[in-house]
């Protein structure tokens, strides 16, 4: 008799003896660890892939990772002989490598699909703020490299502008006549820049959040990660504009309909009844806010890293809300101390997001 079962990674079906039942094993159609599910796991009449390999130790618990002794099981040959495809860079290396030796991506710390997990949010704030102290440096410097960058653009678009209406103005201080179509030129760097802005924010962000994932596993982590998130860019900057359009719809319908009915001299009972379509806005921000962890964690499309998340919030709403009020005040009190408080506040909250990531997959943070 045999087991029939889909890889949850490449959706690849999967034969195997019943004898297997229980172990763990790479799948040999893209080389995660999957585990043999029981005789009654519900199977599909499609091509299968045969899958004949020993049994290995289970994963190790801490770091979601594979425990070292199974690492020579990683090394048998894959569906493309002796050559694999790194997922980072999508160089061909060996099968038998441990790293790539283009981009330094590690192809033993395999991830392991965690199982939706309600968090208690004092546990996940106490783990969160043990992980960040004695992370301390990795995080505040990589937040402040990303802010420097930040400001960078920010201050060239700035000298940019500048430079294009003073050329425009002249040095009379008044436009000359008919410039009415230069000066409005002035206003295209500050539209360029801003997508630039937006675009190399996401970037860095994607890359940003698999440093904070890193941590919060227990796994080696570097600045130079914030540069590592090529591949996953345009999902991420696409699922930022998705989850942007649907958080500030609703307060742009409210400003615009608060301004109509204070034109009409509307009665203020009818503006607090249009303040409701600000609750869907809050309900959306909670549901889908993982979706940035996943695209860069699960290596999912936009869509599904939404239905993913979820999955994640469900059970989970109310921690959130009250780890997204401890974040609040976090800030204020970052900002209390001479504002200068939010180069380290502002870390902290964002790691706070990925330890809550983490307890929601069910996974166990490591406190290194």
């Amino acid at each position: 008799m045999t087991i029939e079962f889909h890889c949850p990674f490449c959706q690849k079906l999967l034969r195997t003896p019943d004898d297997k039942a229980g172990v763990n094993a790479n799948c040999p159609g893209c080389g995660e660890i999957v585990t043999v599910p029981d005789a009654t796991h519900e199977t599909a009449h499609a091509d299968s892939l045969s899958l004949n390999v020993e049994p290995v130790p289970p994963p190790a618990e801490v770091s979601g990772g594979v425990d070292p002794t199974v690492e020579e099981s990683l090394d048998a040959p894959g569906p493309r002989g002796e050559i694999k495809i790194c997922p980072m860079c999508g160089a061909e290396v060996k099968q038998a490598a441990k790293r790539c030796r283009f981009c330094g991506e590690n192809f033993v710390q395999q991830k392991v699909e965690g199982v939706p997990t309600r968090i208690e949010a004092g546990e996940v704030l106490s783990q969160a703020w043990e992980i960040f102290k004695t992370n301390f440096g990795i995080l505040v410097g990589a937040w402040l490299v990303m802010f420097g960058i930040g400001m960078a653009l920010n201050m060239l678009s700035q000298v940019v502008q500048m430079a294009i209406q003073f050329s425009v103005v002249g040095a009379g201080g008044q436009p000359p006549q008919g410039a009415g179509g230069p000066m409005m030129l002035a206003f295209g760097p500050a539209v360029i820049f801003g997508l630039l802005n937006f675009a190399v924010s996401c970037y860095l962000q994607a890359g940003f959040n698999r440093l904070l994932l890193r941590v919060a596993r227990g796994e080696n982590a570097e600045i130079a990660e914030l540069f590592s998130a090529r591949r996953y860019f345009w999902r991420f900057l696409l699922g930022n504009l998705l989850f942007a359009v649907m958080i500030y719809v609703g307060p742009v319908l409210f400003a615009a309909g608060v301004v109509v009915l204070e034109a009409q001299n509307a009665s203020p009972i009818l503006i607090v009844a249009l303040s409701l379509l600000l609750i869907p806005v809050f309900v959306v921000g909670l549901m889908f806010w993982p979706f940035m962890y996943l695209i860069v964690d699960r290596d999912v499309g936009v869509i599904e890293s939404f239905r993913r998340s979820r999955e994640l919030m469900a059970g989970n709403y109310l921690a959130c809300v009250v780890l997204g009020l401890a974040a609040m005040g976090a800030q204020f009190a970052g900002l209390l101390a001479c504002c200068v408080g939010v180069i380290f506040s502002t870390p902290f909250v964002m790691f706070l997001s990925a330890v809550a990531y983490c307890r929601m997959n069910g996974e166990t943070v490591v406190r290194s």
